[in-house]
């Protein structure tokens, strides 16, 4: 069972890279500690183990928009999860001020 009260607001996942096998990397450890599935985990991982090319690139860029919508799922309420506005390549869980 997933625990989205363990993301911590305002703190960075990954920071000063946009090489998807980065993200995937980053974003699976986070998916992980935030208790996501064990399956996705190990599948996610897997992917990362594989050879060099088209493939890999594929699956890759799957599990990055997976990863990513995952963890949107787990964003505690007032947050979002994505890249910092001030720096794309800043991920996290950022706080938003609601819109009046």
């Amino acid at each position: 069972m997933t625990d989205s009260n363990k993301a911590i607001a305002d703190q960075t996942v990954i920071h000063g890279t946009l090489r998807t096998e980065d993200l995937v990397e980053a974003f699976t450890d986070e998916y992980e500690r935030l208790g996501g599935r064990p399956s996705n985990v190990e599948l996610f991982r897997s992917h990362l183990l594989l050879e060099e090319g088209e493939s890999r690139e594929d699956e890759l860029h799957y599990d990055l928009e997976d990863l990513y919508e995952l963890l949107s799922d787990l964003a505690p309420e007032g947050t979002s999860f994505g890249a910092h506005e001030g720096d794309g390549s800043d991920f996290g869980f950022w706080t938003y001020e609601e819109e009046a």
